[in-house]
């Protein structure tokens, strides 16, 4: 039988066996040990290769974040970064404003119905007028009403980015999000084609200047009303004005 240098070493300090005094009994005690010292090897290893294996899942390091930060910046500057949102500014804008395919006509050849369930439309905002059931608030399809509400809700959260504008040179950044809500990417792309790349992000330092405006953007319950809007938003789709049926 090979016997592992464990296995040996207990031998040669016990004995060969039952003849040098020691009984069968106390070798497989021994033995047992043995077994039970390779098991907690065995343990320990798979430990650390546990470890091993989540360390390539945690959390990027604050170096890492500076990294893909400058890499993003670089490509965000670069003449294939400011190409792609400026042709889909061009096809947006044709596509909206100017061609006749689906799923509508352009906005120059509008139906006045159409403008008139823009109006509306933009008079239930946020459902608050629908909430306080007056009889002269527009009765309007719940479907129409959520999506309208939920993309005005959009681009409303690009005013988390407003702390940008500090790094900017050239281009101010509130008139655009001030015009996002209602022109939406018509104006939304525009700005991507002609900002200029920050390479970081906003420090802590930077979080004890901030402006009111700035703070209020910053805050998480910014986050949290626009999340919340969202979610009524698809519920009132689903479920809102009943007399629209199901």
């Amino acid at each position: 039988r090979n016997y592992s240098p464990l296995h040996v070493q207990a031998i040669v300090k016990l004995g060969s066996g039952p003849s040098r005094g020691h009984s069968s009994q106390q070798l497989q005690r021994h033995r047992f040990g043995l077994h039970g010292e390779r098991i907690q090897q065995w343990s320990a290893s798979k430990i650390l290769k546990k470890r091993k294996r989540s360390s390539l899942f945690s959390a990027p390091s604050a170096k890492a974040g500076e990294e893909a930060d400058k890499d993003l910046s670089t490509f965000s500057g670069s003449v294939a970064g400011k190409s792609i949102p400026a042709v889909a500014t061009l096809l947006y804008i044709y596509w909206v404003f100017v061609s006749e395919l689906p799923p509508g006509n352009s906005l120059v050849n509008s139906d006045p119905s159409t403008l008139k369930l823009a109006m509306e439309l933009s008079e239930n905002f946020w459902f608050i007028l629908p909430a306080l059931n007056f009889d002269w608030v527009p009765s309007i399809n719940p479907v129409m009403e959520g999506l309208f509400n939920f993309v005005v809700t959009w681009m409303i959260m690009m005013f988390g980015f407003y702390s940008e504008e500090r790094y900017q040179r050239r281009v101010k950044m509130l008139p655009f999000l001030a015009m996002m809500p209602f022109l939406t990417n018509a104006v939304y792309l525009p700005y991507l084609a002609i900002r200029e790349p920050t390479g970081k992000a906003l420090s802590l330092d930077d979080t004890k200047e901030l402006n009111m405006l700035e703070s209020v953007t910053e805050s998480k319950n910014f986050g949290r009303l626009l999340g919340l809007v969202g979610l009524l938003s698809i519920a009132w789709a689903l479920l809102g004005r009943q007399e629209f049926g199901q």
